[in-house]
């Protein structure tokens, strides 16, 4: 009896599903830190934002995996800008701010791409213009909520004033007086459903698994919760959602200016080799302890043990490895599902 298709074999894996990460940071690195520092810390790549999150914890690695290879792709392209640009050009190649230039920009970073990042961001030109934060399905998902929705619901002083600094108790009042009309909660519940959003935002299959309570109810209930109890004005998903970018004082945790990032100059990119991953490898230099460590362009290639590894197939990979205290890293390993960064 032939076995029935799984999500995961249901599901196209081709394209950005997610170009930035929508799970809190902050609330990740909060509860490893205990075990991060030294350690070694297990990823799902996404878009890139948690995995380079992750490196400001001190661990002796990060290993980022993916089943999609366009979601290593944009991690990839994550670690080559930060590698050679400066945090304002940073920002806005990667869509945070205005910039003109992404194009001239991504023709200076595609040489420290592995090759199959590199044909994934070539082929996509109108992804880089845009600036790769926006580019994904889901992201889209969120835009036509914005754009078209919510304005149905709220005018654009009352958005903007959800976004204000406020207490506690004054936004559990903004919140009960003027954001939570049945209005609000009829579309928030149609269009974050199970339904529109397994074929606008996600897959039906990521939904094989849920149950209980609708979905959109369940999302309702937590959205209230971010709005009552924690700060709206530093929140960078809520601003991101309402607004279409982050801000200079709401940005996810790898994009915190908090060490001023500068480029890594004088390294030999090293040698391309065929059959090669959708991932590369790279030397961690200058690590940041709050901040993203900077990335020189090391790209040498040497092959993983694999005995010593055990390699299992399946998902591709990316692995991160930090330096804890020390200035730099030495680049090492490659396989065809990993790439690691290991300190000396």
């Amino acid at each position: 009896m032939a076995r029935e298709a799984s999500g995961r074999d249901r599901a196209t894996w081709s394209f950005i599903r997610y170009a930035s990460v929508w799970e809190d940071a902050d609330v990740l690195c909060d509860a490893l830190a205990p075990a991060a520092a030294g350690g070694r810390l297990l990823s799902v790549a996404s878009a890139g934002d948690n995995a380079l999150a992750l490196l400001t914890l001190d661990p002796a690695e990060v290993v980022a995996v993916d089943l999609n290879p366009a979601q290593l792709a944009c991690l990839e392209l994550r670690m080559a800008a930060f590698r050679a640009l400066e945090h304002g050009a940073l920002l806005a190649f990667l869509g945070v701010t205005e910039d003109r230039g992404r194009a001239s920009t991504y023709r200076g970073l595609r040489g420290d791409l592995a090759p199959p990042a590199r044909e994934f961001w070539d082929a996509h030109p109108d992804a880089v213009e845009r600036g790769i934060i926006h580019t994904g399905k889901f992201e889209r998902y969120l835009r036509a909520f914005r754009r078209f929705l919510l304005p149905l619901v709220h005018s654009r002083r009352t958005i903007e004033r959800l976004c204000l600094p406020r207490s506690p108790e004054e936004r559990r009042a903004f919140y009960a007086r003027e954001w939570d009309t049945w209005r609000w909660r009829a579309v928030f519940r149609v269009f974050f459903s199970r339904a529109v959003m397994g074929r606008l935002g996600r897959d039906p299959a990521f939904f094989d698994h849920v149950g209980g309570t609708p979905v959109g109810d369940r999302i309702l209930e937590r959205t209230r919760y971010a709005l009552t109890e924690l700060p709206t004005d530093t929140n960078p998903y809520l601003v991101y959602i309402m607004t279409g970018s982050y801000a200079p004082g709401a940005l996810p945790r790898y994009l915190r200016p908090e060490r001023e990032h500068r480029p890594v100059e004088g390294e030999d990119p090293g040698e391309t080799r065929g059959d090669h991953p959708p991932a590369g490898v790279y030397r961690l230099a200058r690590p940041l302890h709050r901040g993203i460590g900077q990335l020189a362009p090391q790209l040498g290639r040497a092959e993983e043990e694999e005995e010593e590894r055990g390699d299992q197939g399946g998902a591709d990979g990316l692995t991160l490895e930090g330096a804890g205290g020390r200035e730099g890293c030495e680049q090492v390993h490659h396989s065809t599902t990993s790439s690691r960064w290991k300190a000396p």
